[in-house]
């Protein structure tokens, strides 16, 4: 435990079990209370009390074939991290999440029955989504008309195949204060659905595949709505409707798929050659509108004094959703591209050709739906991903590009743009993130990294570990996981980690726009001094991130560590000298200045 002599403290316990070629696992349990500030000065005094539990269980896949049964629990008050972690990975974490689950696979593999339980909360807004339990069953695709003995070629009717699944389960979504009251509980959503689909694939035309399927779902649920209009308070009211209830609904798709191939011989002194590959894929789609009356979906209820109404689904509160409003009749088209150029270089022995990715995918796809009432043309979605120079990944995600015009509301209207200004499209969103990790031996002329292997900093800290990723260690227990010693190579002289992100929005008159950066590395500052930093800028709320700063001293058969978080309200520095021999890890110094004693 700690104490603090303004009056915080925290009490934890923890305990490892194992059973020999059956299981293992840990607990952990943490209580705490958190005073900042006078008691006098409301507005800058705290007093919190926090808690985390934590429990991991894995089971030896030799105890139990095709069984398996394992948990990862780590369940917290909101800010605990926030007020107790040391790990600047964890202070920042917005997101926890837990897990219990068990699973069996039957039939040989043909079958899989699961049951888990999942708790997810976030920490910034104190929303809690619990699930428990969830039961899951799977049977693998499999052929009906297959022939036991195969002679000779296959027929085209023994390649349909078929897939089916089950899907139960009860889920809270509330506020972290309200999760065990008894009204929360009686808000628990429950349901259940059948998915099943039958496709084959036929070659067509020698070049082209395809593939239609025809997929249908079915949905059980304890509870619909009901909407009524109240002329005494002259709004909608929804009432929930108790009692079993099904529906059900299907689509029918068809995907025609082709690859292109192209190769430009260029033939000068370093470029080759470039090759092309174009992945063609256009599809059709139908859908019945699931909102007519004679399914029974969808009612209409008075929403205004005027007497008009409104459509709604009974089932739009279920978890798994409900039949679609609107009839489709869509076809889409979607084109993936690759694009490589092979270089020549030339070294003191001669010469070799080597591929340079330009595009390793280059994606855009849209669609038209012939049954919408307007807008029947989707946004222009497009992505790409690229390799430059071996290191640095860039990747662009989410663009969208939207074709209809918008009003003097900024609100999308069925007018096509280019029949307004003559463009084609608005640019709407969009995500884009450079990140390259470097270090001194890609420049030393002895090792060529590839494509796929991004160069190891120097420094593997504990700090990155799983376990030093346990929001429970505070500074005195890093200090001792700091004792059994990071793996420090010091034969890596320096390393560099960036990353870069930008976010684009703007659906309508107003845009945002968010970008900020981040770094990490380690460099040598003598033979046996190591430095590593990590830090960050936000350049939308102008701040810097968590900075914190480690230096290593190697000394022979003891080694020194210090690490110090010189910014923010986090402000605090350990400082460890022990030695290197895991026999002798009780043998240290170990002194701290803890961001409590700031407070």
């Amino acid at each position: 435990g700690d104490a603090f002599t303004q009056g915080s403290w925290a009490m934890r316990a923890s305990s490892t079990y194992a059973k020999r070629y059956k299981y293992n696992g840990n607990v952990q349990v943490a209580f705490t209370r958190n005073k900042f500030g006078d008691r006098e000065d409301p507005t800058n005094y705290l007093d919190e009390r926090n808690y985390n539990i934590i429990w991991s269980h894995r089971m030896d896949p030799k105890a139990r074939p095709n069984t398996n049964f394992g948990a990862n629990v780590n369940y917290q008050s909101p800010r605990y991290q926030q007020l107790n972690a040391y790990n600047p990975a964890n202070i920042v974490q917005s997101a926890v999440y837990s897990s219990i689950n068990y699973n069996k696979v039957m039939g040989g593999g043909k079958y899989s029955l699961g049951l888990t339980g999942t708790a997810s909360q976030n920490n910034q807004t104190k929303d809690v989504s619990l699930t428990l339990p969830q039961l899951t069953f799977d049977v693998l695709r499999f052929f009906p008309f297959q022939r036991k003995v195969q002679v000779g070629n296959k027929r085209w009717y023994e390649e349909i195949g078929m897939n089916y699944s089950f899907n139960a389960q009860n889920n809270i979504n509330t506020k972290d204060s309200l999760l065990l009251r008894p009204e929360t509980l009686q808000e628990m959503q429950n349901g259940a659905v059948h998915r099943s689909s039958i496709s084959t694939q036929i070659k067509v035309f020698k070049y082209f595949s395809l593939n239609p399927s025809i997929s249908a779902n079915e949905y059980w649920y304890l509870q619909t709505i009901n909407r009524t209009w109240n002329s005494d308070s002259l709004r909608v009211e929804t009432d929930t409707i108790r009692g079993f209830s099904r529906t059900a609904d299907f689509n029918f798709n068809a995907n025609l798929s082709t690859n292109l191939y192209g190769m430009f011989q260029v033939n000068a002194r370093k470029l080759r050659a470039v090759r092309h590959v174009m992945n063609i894929t256009a599809n059709i789609g139908f859908r019945p509108d699931f909102s007519d009356a004679g399914f029974g979906n969808y009612r209409r209820v008075q929403s205004d004094t005027l007497g008009n109404e409104q459509l709604y689904s009974i089932y739009e509160k279920g978890l798994f959703g409900g039949p679609a409003q609107g009839r489709v009749g869509q076809v889409g088209l979607g084109i993936n591209n690759n694009v490589e150029m092979k270089v020549r270089k030339y070294r003191d022995t001669g010469f070799a050709d080597e591929k340079v990715k330009i595009f390793e995918t280059f994606a855009i796809s849209s669609n038209y739906n012939f049954f919408a009432e307007e807008f029947q043309l989707s946004p222009i979605s497009m992505s790409a991903r690229t390799v430059l120079f071996k290191q640095v990944m860039v990747n662009v995600n989410g663009v969208s590009f939207d074709p209809y015009a918008l009003d003097t509301a900024g609100r999308r209207k069925n007018v096509y743009l280019v029949k307004e200004n003559g463009k084609l499209a608005r640019f709407t969103n969009g995500q884009l993130s450079v990140s390259t990790s470097i270090n001194s031996k890609m420049f030393d002329g002895k090792t060529d990294a590839s494509d796929d292997e991004a160069p190891q900093p120097g420094v593997s800290s504990l700090k990155n570990s799983a376990l030093a990723y346990n929001p429970n260690l505070t500074a005195y227990e890093l200090s001792l996981l700091s004792s059994i010693g990071d793996f420090v190579d010091f034969d890596v002289p320096w390393s560099l980690t960036l990353n870069y992100n930008y976010n684009y929005n703007r659906p309508g008159r107003e845009r945002t726009i968010s970008q900020n950066v981040t770094f990490s590395g380690d460099m040598n500052l003598t033979q046996n001094w190591k430095i590593a930093f990590s830090s960050g800028y936000d350049f939308t709320r102008k701040e810097v991130n968590l900075t914190s700063v480690d230096i290593y001293r190697q000394l022979h058969c003891w080694e020194f560590k210090f690490s110090w978080v010189p910014l923010g309200f986090r402000q605090y520095f350990l400082f460890n000298l022990n030695v290197k021999s895991s026999v002798l890890k009780d043998l240290k110094v170990n002194r701290r200045r803890d961001w409590y004693d700031n407070n």
